[in-house]
Order: structure tokens, then sequence, then C-alpha cells
């Protein structure tokens, strides 16, 4: 799984990011045919397009779009995906920290959960992430987030590799992460 080009272009939809100051991303997908995004958990723009659920092409990665030379500098924590669209009740759980909500969780990394470059999932799913281009790990409010250079630095992930991961017969999906990026204006 690449993080969406939709969760991408996210960014550069979102009015308020500042460059270094972190962020809750979220991006939800229903029935594979619109998204809402959501900025520190307030609605900040809403896409009717279809296909925008993920595609499992062979290979997972975080950091890294489908194109080879898009790659996000930044730092992420917190990252989750659901199998399930989450509705605005939920969203505003997850802030101003993430709130447990395990129905329908496929993926959870901590960044905190890791033994030297595997990141463990805490869904109990094991998705195990892998590190990937000599990231680095950096403190954040909860803990610890992952470090991207933007230049070939990426979390790679195996693990049962399910349908439900990737917006499954329904096309509903959730995939939400804090981020801080450096540089807004790169995003932009």
């Amino acid at each position: 799984m690449s993080v969406p080009r939709q969760f991408i272009r996210c960014a550069r939809l979102f009015t308020g990011l500042e460059d270094q100051v972190r962020h809750a991303q979220t991006l939800v997908v229903e029935n594979g045919s619109s998204a809402r995004y959501y900025l520190d958990c307030d609605l900040d723009a809403q896409l009717d397009t279809p296909n925008l659920g993920l595609i499992d092409v062979g290979s997972s990665s975080i950091g890294r779009n489908t194109n080879a030379s898009r790659w996000f500098g930044g730092e992420i924590d917190e990252l989750r995906v659901w199998n399930r669209a989450l509705d605005d009740a939920e969203i505003a759980q997850l802030c101003p920290t993430p709130d447990p909500l395990d129905v329908g969780l496929e993926m959870h990394w901590t960044f905190e959960d890791r033994v030297g470059n595997s990141i463990t999932d805490v869904s109990g799913k094991g998705r195990t992430g892998t590190v990937v281009g000599g990231a680095g790990f950096v403190n954040s409010f909860k803990g610890q987030a992952i470090s991207l250079d933007g230049i070939d630095d990426k979390v790679t992930f195996t693990g049962p590799r399910a349908l439900d991961l990737y917006g499954g017969s329904s096309g509903d999906m959730t995939f939400t992460a804090r981020v801080r990026v450096p540089n807004v204006v790169k995003y932009n």
C-alpha cells in the first residue's frame, strides 16, 4: 500500500497546514467513489471521484508514491487504516489524541512498538513494517514518530494481504496519521 495519491493531494488542499506543526490528517473513502479529508478532525475538503480506494499492487510502502520519484519528507505518527469509512462522530474521537477505535481496524503503527527496523502492527493483524532507506525516529507528543527524508526513506510491510486493507468489496476505508512536514510549500 502506498500512501494514496488522494492522501498526498489532501496535504495540498489543506489551507491550515503549517511548517513544523503536527497535524492529524484523515482520508475517508466511501464506496470507492468519494472522499472526505479532515485536518485536525475538522472536515476540510471533499472529492467525488471514482476509484479512490487503494489498489493492491503486490508491494506496500508508506513514504513513497506509486511514482518512484515522489517521496514524502516529514514525520508520521499514529498511522492507522480501517476497512470501513469512519463517520464524523468517530473522526471526532481521534482528536486531540487518538482514541482506540478497534472495529474494522486493519493496521496500526505507533512507532514506539518496534525492534530495530521492524515496526509492530498493534492492531493484531500482523502487518509488520520494515524501515528502508535509513529513516530515523524522533520524539512526538505520544512518544516516537518516524522521520522520512523525502529522498529514499519508506516503510514497507508484510503480513496478510487482505482485501479489507484496500477498501474491501464495499470500497470503504479510512487512512489516518499525524504528520508534520518541514516545508508545506513543497506539498502545495
